[in-house]
């Protein structure tokens, strides 16, 4: 079997308008609809223009976090991974943890009898 070369200038992911990550321009154009469409619905209130601030914020942030990698230097902390990733993957580990023990469930999966002598 043959192996070949990557040309440098070709990397994992495509970048849109020259340094825009495919993730970040789909999220910021994502969050700006939205934002657009609630300054039209509060346009009547007066607050078109504070919206529309609001939401660009909120999309700056948003595209700051998918396209700042974390240093190098903590290999060990998700290093070279973006920001807005290893939050994500930082939710979710809290709301799906557990602690893995070999053999904690033994005593139910082979019918061993507990200390007590009782089984469950």
């Amino acid at each position: 079997m043959a192996s070949y070369e990557i040309p440098s200038e070709f990397t994992d992911e495509e970048k849109w308008l020259k340094f825009f990550p495919r993730k970040a321009f789909i999220a910021g154009g994502v969050c700006m609809g939205v934002g657009v469409i609630f300054a039209n619905i509060l346009k009547g209130a007066g607050l078109f223009v504070p919206v529309l601030v609001f939401f660009g914020i909120i999309t700056a942030v948003l595209v700051l976090l998918i396209m700042v990698k974390k240093p190098e230097g903590d290999y060990l902390k998700g290093s070279g991974q973006a920001y807005g990733d290893l939050l994500i993957k930082r939710i979710l580990r809290k709301r799906k943890s557990c602690i893995y023990v070999l053999g904690y469930d033994d005593y139910k999966r082979y019918n061993v009898k507990k200390k007590n002598g009782k089984k469950k």
